[in-house]
């Protein structure tokens, strides 16, 4: 069986998923230093990751290779996770009181 090429670049995927990330690290930051966060950016943020996400899971499909795994985790996985905690438990976290 012959490997075929990815299907994005893996530089390409590398850098969706830090900008991903870099763009939840910043809405956590100023979430704790009391500043309002819209959460868009935390959307845009998991759809960068997803995108990275569809990629390495096509790419795995067409190539089964165990060492991707680890692609699978490192691009979508965890800051995914991160923003879906932040996302549900925000007001516990930040000790925000509704306010309406």
């Amino acid at each position: 069986m012959q490997i075929q090429d990815l299907i994005l670049p893996k530089k390409l995927l590398v850098a969706f998923s830090g900008i991903g990330i870099a763009m939840i690290i910043g809405a956590f930051y100023s979430a704790f230093q009391q500043n309002n966060v819209d959460t868009t950016w935390l959307y845009v943020g998991i759809g960068l990751n997803l995108v990275s996400l569809i990629a390495v899971i096509i790419d795995l499909i067409k190539n089964p290779v165990h060492d991707k795994l680890m692609w699978i985790l490192f691009l979508a996985t965890i800051p995914m996770l991160a923003v879906f905690v932040y996302l549900v438990g925000r007001d516990k976290f930040l000790g925000i009181k509704n306010q309406d």
